[in-house]
């Protein structure tokens, strides 16, 4: 996994109820034509794991009151919702930010991607 600037990038060890935070990796995809990237984070993923992957304007998204949502209270809403589907993962970040921040307008674009390894049969 190489995160191309973005960051930071999260693993959650189902098994364990453990959550890894992976630093960006280097500038932005795309903001130098000939940046070499890499070497990637390598690792396995087990089955119920899951990564996420989320861009800065989802924890630097700012409420009324001029305080961001912060690294501390997504780590939080990421354990909270550990078990849940991709898709719900997804869904609940987006609401917990829009609600911390409400009224607030959202500044900058938001990305959030979640991959879980499908559990054990």
């Amino acid at each position: 996994m190489l995160s191309a600037g973005h960051g930071p990038l999260y693993r959650c060890l189902a098994a364990r109820g453990e959550l890894i935070e992976l630093d960006a990796d280097d500038i932005p995809l795309g903001l130098a034509s000939e940046n070499p990237y890499g070497p990637a984070n390598e690792f396995a993923i087990d089955p119920g794991d899951f990564i996420l992957l989320v861009t800065d304007g989802l924890f630097e998204w700012c409420n009324d009151a001029g305080e961001s949502f912060g690294l501390e209270r997504l780590r939080t809403a990421i354990r909270r919702v550990s078990a849940n589907s991709s898709e719900e993962i997804v869904r609940a970040l987006s609401d917990a930010v829009g609600e911390f921040t409400h009224p607030s307008p959202q500044p900058d674009d938001i990305t959030i991607v979640a991959i879980r390894r499908r559990a054990a049969d």
